[in-house]
């Protein structure tokens, strides 16, 4: 069944161009399924994009547009598709302390040159 999720996604994506909001929705999506979600029969990134974009409708103020943050999107594309909410993959994260590099370790120091 996951399987067949994905190639649904896939194909959806395909007809879509490189950076597209769509695709975008279907990277996440994927995302989703590889930690066990499943997509409705019913459901589809185009209609998770307007479930995003009439958000957007009922919160702008008089003309101007709204955008709508990251962790909004992933918020109201979870509830489209059913999903548990809070993924794994996108729950705040904590930062990791780096290691000051060791002074004579050359590879650390010129790193990327």
């Amino acid at each position: 069944m996951a399987d067949m999720d994905m190639d649904r996604i896939r194909d959806e994506m395909a007809k879509e161009q490189p950076g597209s909001p769509i695709e975008a929705i279907g990277e996440y999506v994927t995302e989703r399924l590889n930690q066990g979600a499943v997509v409705p029969v019913d459901k589809t990134l185009a209609g998770a994009y307007k479930a995003i974009e009439s958000w957007a409708r009922e919160h702008k103020g008089g003309k101007s547009c709204v955008c709508v943050p990251p962790q909004m999107a992933f918020s109201i594309v979870d509830r489209y598709f059913g999903f548990s909410e809070e993924p794994q993959a996108f729950a705040a994260v904590k930062p990791v302390k780096q290691e000051e590099p060791d002074s004579l370790d050359l590879d650390a120091l010129l790193e990327g040159l």
